[in-house]
């Protein structure tokens, strides 16, 4: 636009300002060979150049230097970015202490065991809990719970219901748990009255346990060699027991696998449970509490598993 501009111009100055000897020339003539603009006339020839050439060489030249600028730009720019002091961004406050909590979970397992001896007859059993606690602080805790497991009692009680309550404390890397339990056996056939325990728990692998005297409907008539007879109630033997076992965790699920025995012979035994399913008679089962003879295999050695899941409401539940 420019080139041709220009032209107009001087043959518009041409005809102003030399008219008489312009006439004399033949105007006008445009031509283009090889982007060279001409004019020519008779006798005369004026060449401009390359207008167009020098147009686009120019242009060439901006972009040229555009794009130098820009990738030099974009070279540098990140370099001059990441040489810039970065301000720290400051941590969020951690979440206020809670100290409320509560835990529940169930299990499975393929027999009951408490203290050595089944609850179950030797059967599959479920259990339930659900625990509130309270965190005076990271080393000592205080709970109160209730708890449910399938039974197989003599008294043909539905289940048994536990209700307990203690405080855990922590001296570095000992663990302590200290609590008191109540049994309660709902749809049970009493017999000579309710009788509650309250015994102090522990998680010894080994323990030895301490009883008192049953009532007078576990009593005994007959004397043997061994002793008695003791109608006010029979004195319940104190034995040990012990357990070892193995546990696989993943998440909130726990694999227990556990072995269990006592030294409480079958006679005891019987005497001690009222196992109401022995069939096994034998002399050697006779003692001072258990004169009828038959002998109870329910504080015998077993291997249990027991799957079940446990879950917090501060850990599972966010």
């Amino acid at each position: 636009m420019w080139g041709k501009s220009r032209i107009a111009l001087f043959l518009c100055s041409c005809r102003s300002f030399y008219h008489e000897r312009c006439s004399w020339f033949q105007i006008a003539v445009w031509q283009l060979h090889s982007g060279v603009i001409a004019i020519r006339g008779a006798g005369i020839r004026l060449v401009l150049g390359s207008v167009m050439g020098i147009v686009m060489k120019k242009m060439m030249m901006l972009l040229a230097t555009a794009l130098a600028i820009i990738s030099g730009s974009a070279l540098t720019g990140p370099a001059l970015a990441a040489d810039m002091p970065v301000k720290a961004i400051a941590p969020p406050p951690p979440a206020p202490f809670n100290p409320w909590d509560f835990a529940f979970g169930s299990g499975i397992m393929n027999d009951y065991i408490f203290r050595g001896i089944t609850q179950s007859d030797h059967k599959p059993s479920v259990a339930a809990y659900f625990e509130p606690r309270y965190n005076v602080n990271k080393d000592l805790q205080l709970y109160i719970g209730t708890s449910a497991e399938s039974i197989s009692f003599p008294n043909r009680a539905a289940a048994e219901v536990d209700i307990y309550g203690g405080i855990r404390p922590t001296f570095g890397m000992f663990a302590f748990d200290f609590g008191v339990w109540g049994y309660l056996y709902p749809g049970g056939q009493c017999f000579g009255g309710l009788n509650a325990t309250f015994p102090i728990t522990n998680s010894c692998a080994f323990g030895r346990q301490w009883f008192g005297t049953s009532d007078a409907f576990y009593g005994t008539t007959t004397g043997t060699i061994f002793g008695g007879p003791f109608p006010n109630g029979i004195p319940e033997p104190s034995y040990n027991t012990w357990n070892i076992g193995v546990g696989f965790t993943y998440k909130v699920f726990t694999l227990d696998l556990r072995y269990y025995d006592t030294n409480l012979s079958k006679g005891n035994c019987n005497a001690f449970t009222s196992d109401y399913s022995t069939t096994s008679f034998s002399p050697a089962n006779i003692t001072a509490i258990n004169p009828g003879g038959f002998g109870s295999n329910w504080c015998s050695a077993v291997g249990v598993a027991k799957l079940s899941a446990d879950l917090t409401a501060i850990t599972n539940l966010k």
